[in-house]
């Protein structure tokens, strides 16, 4: 647990994991500028900054890990990584200290000189489950910062904020699968730290040996919280029934609620995909306040439909 800057710059205490001797250190971007460390009204992806993820990186190396494994999701930010890049030496002219959303427009240079130098001897590795670019329609400011705050004026602020910070490095590809995660973290540690972004889901797959433990099995059953249209650009269930398909396994999807199709779902080895709120017909409210049981009733309605 390190002591690091949140989102709006204040104090957080952040898990992280160490594995393989401290060779390999865990992050997860969430514990350090995540949404859910800020109140409803202080959500602001122009004055958030990811600035304790650099601060997280930093500790890492402090302890010895020569591999870092970065989790992105559920950022508060929209800042491209610049407040990461920051925390590791990266200069800025123009814009504030830390570097937030609503800065990058007003960048004016950018100096790599001081970058801690540990980072060229580490190996980061970026898991991600969406696949945005970064900017554009289906970018980081236009599909994520309205659900971090950003009113509509703002959103297009953010979105020319990106553009301007890309045009700094222009051997770096804005379209790289993933670069627009996390408020364009994803593009930032391509960036800044020279990192290879990977499907997340796969990443954990192999770790875990995913395929050794489907020996036997006839069904997977995986979940989500919302299965939906996103989730077929590289979130965990999409991910779990391609590689359970391969082995000639189908899959089972548990979700809180879901808005997608059996059609759209079969091609990937989904034979069916079942909401706690159809099923119960409840309101997503409802349904969160008593995930847990109501989850555990579904899976064995569900069971007992598919052994029939």
């Amino acid at each position: 647990t390190s002591s690091v800057h949140g989102p709006l710059m204040e104090s957080v205490m952040a898990h992280w994991g160490l594995a393989d001797g401290n060779k390999t250190a865990i992050l997860e971007v969430a514990q350090a500028a995540g949404l859910t460390l800020l109140e409803a009204q202080e959500r602001d992806p122009g004055k958030t900054t990811s600035y304790g993820v650099g601060e997280l990186i930093r500790n890492a190396m402090d302890a010895g890990a020569k591999k870092i494994i970065v989790g992105l999701g559920g950022s508060a930010t929209n800042d491209g990584g610049c407040g990461m890049a920051q925390a590791l030496g990266v200069r800025f002219t123009g814009g504030s200290s830390p570097m937030a959303g609503g800065d990058l427009v007003d960048i004016l240079s950018v100096d790599m000189s001081k970058r801690d130098d540990r980072i060229k001897d580490t190996s980061i590795q970026v898991a991600l489950d969406v696949m945005n670019p970064l900017f554009g329609p289906d970018g980081a400011a236009r599909v994520f910062a309205p659900q971090k705050g950003a009113a509509p004026v703002q959103v297009e602020l953010l979105e020319k904020g990106l553009r301007h910070l890309a045009s700094f490095f222009p051997h770096i590809s804005s379209n790289i699968a993933g670069a627009g995660a996390a408020g364009g973290l994803g593009w930032g540690l391509a960036a800044f730290c020279d990192a290879e972004l990977k499907s997340g889901i796969d990443l954990c797959l192999d770790i875990v040996g995913f395929e050794s433990l489907l020996d036997g099995a006839d069904l997977v059953i995986t979940g989500e919280g919302s299965f939906d249209k996103q989730s077929f650009q590289g979130k965990v269930p999409v991910g779990v029934a391609r590689r359970a398909a391969v082995m000639g396994i189908s899959t089972a999807v548990l979700a809180g609620t879901h808005n997608v199709t059996l059609a759209s779902c079969k091609k990937y080895g989904i034979i069916g995909c079942f909401s706690i709120c159809r099923h119960f017909n409840l309101r997503p409210e409802h349904a969160i306040a008593e995930a847990s049981d109501l989850l555990e009733d579904l899976a064995a309605s569900v069971i007992q439909d598919l052994v029939r």
